[in-house]
């Protein structure tokens, strides 16, 4: 989340590119110009020479992002991250988080984990929800003899719908996450219904998309660091920006 919040306020500054291609764009120094060196300007130039009049230079991706969106197979653990701010049509203020987890062990099922939480910015008031999928339950029971979880942790009901290789689509419960088109996406958790579009390139975090700790390859995490949000907050049309995380592999 800390590093999420990094990566918004970057974004905010770079709402007008709107192309999806995996590179980082850098904005290079000014070019070296031989016209200043008299006036003592020499050590200048020489700093701005080196310091990139070069082209841009692409991110050294470990994977193509927009082919990774998914359901994975053999990870711990995978989430779907996003937070923002929403201003309704009468002129209240929000913020918005939502995660939608899957996780895994040897000899135990793949299991279901959702978080959200709606603040009302001038109230001060705040909804939040966290719930785990039905099918921990004969698991929690054999640890604690009842196959229930304490307060304020609810049920997601029924069995996992999504598998490996699935596009993003993530039903749990009532609450969905759904890949509509190219950087576009459906979001709907507890009172918040949205259609989501990136306007920022997608950023490898740690300049590949690779965040192991022990083999840079154990975890995947990528970022869209602002997306233009439109649709409805408790009925009422809302509309403001997001971001969204996709990290996935061992813990």
């Amino acid at each position: 989340g800390s590093a999420g919040r990094s990566h918004h306020q970057l974004g905010a500054h770079r709402g007008s590119h709107h192309s999806l291609s995996p590179r980082l764009e850098l904005i290079p120094a000014p070019c070296y110009n031989p016209g200043i060196m008299h006036r003592g300007a020499g050590l200048l130039a020489v700093v701005l020479l080196f310091s990139g009049c070069a082209s841009e230079t692409p991110v050294r991706w470990a994977y193509d992002p927009h082919q990774e969106e998914g359901i994975h197979g053999n990870v711990e653990v995978e989430w779907w991250y996003h937070w923002g701010f929403l201003t309704d049509e009468a002129g209240n203020e929000w913020t918005a988080f939502s995660a939608f987890f899957r996780t895994w062990r040897k000899d135990l099922p793949v299991t279901r984990y959702f978080l959200y939480d709606l603040t009302d910015l001038k109230k001060g008031t705040r909804t939040y929800r966290s719930a785990a999928g039905a099918e921990i339950l004969p698991l929690v029971a054999a640890l604690s003899g009842e196959a229930k979880f304490t307060a304020p942790h609810q049920v997601i009901p029924g069995e996992p719908l999504e598998k490996a290789g699935d596009p993003l689509k993530l039903r749990y419960g009532d609450d969905l996450l759904e890949r509509t088109g190219e950087g576009a996406y459906r979001l709907k958790v507890g009172d918040v219904d949205l259609q989501l579009r990136s306007v920022a390139e997608p950023m490898a975090v740690e300049g590949t998309g690779r965040t192991g700790i022990h083999k840079p390859e154990d975890m995947h995490y990528y970022t869209l660091p602002r997306l233009e949000a439109t649709g409805t907050i408790r009925g009422r049309k809302a509309s403001s920006f997001f971001w969204y995380d996709h990290q996935w592999g061992a813990t």
